[in-house]
C-alpha cells in the first residue's frame, strides 16, 4: 500500500501474477495510483482465475484515478469470484453507488449479479444508507 509508483503498469503486472497464483490470499494496493487501466486488469485476472486461487482480500482504495470502468469491472467480476469476500473501493473516484454495488457484490447475497441500477433502486445509495420502515401489526 501507498507505494504510487506501482500505477496501472504495476497493477496490470500484478494482474498476470494473479492469474497463476494459487497462494495469493490478500492484495493490499490502497493509495497505489492505480486507475481504471489497473482495475479492469485485475478483475480480468480474477475472472479467469476463478475455481484457481484464494484471494478473499482487495484493497483498492484511495485511488482517485479509480472510476467508473474499473469499479464496474471489479463489480462484475466480485460476482464471479466466489473467494473473494471484501473489495475496497472508498477513497476512489468511482460514484457512490457504484462503489456500494461492488462492495455488496463481494458478499453472499451480491453474488446474485445484482446491477448497480437494480441497487440504486432498491435504495442502497451509499455504503451509509440506513432504511427504516415501521413496524407492520402481524
Amino acid at each position: 500500500s501507498h507505494n504510487k509508483s506501482i500505477g496501472n503498469n504495476g497493477a496490470c503486472r500484478l494482474a498476470d501474477a494473479l492469474r497463476a497464483s494459487r497462494a495469493l490470499a490478500r492484495l493490499e494496493l490502497a493509495g497505489c495510483g492505480v486507475g481504471d487501466v489497473g482495475a479492469v486488469a485485475l478483475a480480468a485476472a480474477l475472472t479467469s482465475r476463478r475455481s484457481a486461487g484464494p484471494l478473499k482480500h482487495l484493497d483498492l482504495a484511495l485511488s482517485p484515478d479509480l472510476g467508473s470502468e474499473g469499479a464496474e469491472a471489479l463489480r462484475d467480476a466480485a460476482t464471479k469470484c466466489r473467494q473473494l469476500s471484501t473489495l475496497d473501493l472508498s477513497g476512489t473516484g468511482a460514484p457512490p453507488p457504484l462503489v456500494t454495488a461492488a462492495q455488496l457484490a463481494c458478499r453472499p447475497e451480491g453474488k446474485a449479479n445484482p446491477t448497480g441500477a437494480e441497487l440504486w433502486e432498491s435504495g442502497v445509495h451509499s455504503a451509509f444508507t440506513l432504511r427504516w420502515a415501521p413496524p407492520t401489526d402481524p
